[in-house]
């Protein structure tokens, strides 16, 4: 992916007509609010007559954008029930899935300004999108809220009413779940709508690209050996539980800059780097692994570690990211007198 061979956004864009003249946007959230209070699971009726009571006289549309993980591939779709429309279209890789949200939005409310349709219901479970709109604010495409309040601004001089709804998602609520589906069938489509990138989409774009030529360095390199048995991806070194001390402790054994006497030698602190046992070098590994001067507290160790399904003791696996291990762990250190050493 080049990203030199991206189109970006405007880093300023303004709306055409002044902002304090467009009409206040109300969004239906009265279903959202249901859902935290109460778990019922007749969402399915709970929507069907939120519409048929309040929303009667309104052709519903659902809207609804999707965006594939591994691939990057977007797409969105809107679906009319009750006209039997629907449109579906891929856009750009890598978009973010509220951008693709935002247009299903805006490309019904387009279908709707060229039907010339006078009361329509956008249903959708995006309420990022939503509050976007409502509050005419976003850190990423503004553009297309200013778009969608454009539209509605206009309509409305011509009496079109236009009305949003938030819906929740795979509930099996047909005309939403017809929406995803259509957008899911999106990005098996050729032909892509060109999107600008936001500032904050090229961003992520540029964090994925570099982590994912970290990685490969990582993955390459012949350094570092030590850590990568512990950690094989890039990153941050999450350390869970314990104390800070104990933190801290973890760490240097898992990059294996410790104070034990292959560290010291490497600093001019120690004439060899041996253990005492004559065995080798006092590294990481040898301490806790090798060293028969630990080999009672290793036994206590291995017995420990078993309760984990650990059956062969091996630095990578007392290092790894789980609690209870590294308590087990944290004991054997202090029991040997390594602890005080690191």
């Amino acid at each position: 992916m080049e990203i030199q061979d991206k189109n970006y956004c405007a880093a300023v864009p303004y709306s055409a007509t002044p902002f304090w003249i467009f009409p206040h946007i109300y969004v239906d959230i009265v279903i959202h609010k249901e859902m935290q209070i109460n778990k019922s699971n007749e969402w399915i009726k709970l929507v069907n007559n939120r519409i048929k009571s309040i929303y009667k006289s309104f052709i519903v549309i659902f809207t609804d954008g999707l965006k594939e993980v591994v691939s990057g591939k977007t797409g969105f779709a809107y679906v009319i029930p009750e006209l039997n429309i629907h449109m579906k279209q891929r856009t750009s890789d890598h978009l973010a899935v509220y951008t693709v949200e935002m247009l299903a939005i805006l490309m019904a409310l387009q279908w709707v300004e060229q039907n010339k349709i006078r009361r329509v219901l956008i249903c959708s479970d995006s309420l990022s999108s939503f509050i976007s709109i409502a509050n005419f604010s976003s850190e990423s495409h503004i553009e297309l809220v200013y778009e969608i309040h454009e539209i509605i601004f206009r309509r409305l001089q011509l009496q079109i009413i236009v009305r949003f709804m938030w819906v929740p998602a795979h509930k099996d609520i047909e005309g939403n779940d017809m929406a995803d589906y259509l957008a899911k069938q999106s990005l098996k489509q050729d032909r892509v709508m060109n999107i600008a990138f936001s500032k904050s989409e090229m961003k992520s774009i540029i964090k994925k690209q570099i982590i994912s030529e970290w990685q490969k360095i990582w993955e390459e390199s012949n350094k570092g050996r030590h850590l990568f048995k512990i950690q094989q991806n890039v990153g941050k070194m999450e350390i869970i539980g314990g104390n800070r001390k104990e933190q801290v402790i973890l760490t240097r054994l898992r990059l294996g800059h410790t104070g034990l006497n292959k560290t010291l030698h490497l600093l001019g602190k120690h004439p060899t780097g041996n253990c005492e046992c004559d065995k080798g070098m006092e590294t990481v590994e040898h301490v806790v692994i090798h060293c028969e001067k630990y080999n009672n507290s290793r036994e206590k160790l291995k017995q420990e570690l078993k309760k984990y399904d650990i059956e062969i003791l091996k630095v990578e696996k007392v290092l790894v990211k789980h609690e209870k291990i590294n308590k087990v762990f944290i004991r054997f250190l202090k029991e040997t007198g390594i602890y005080s050493r690191i």
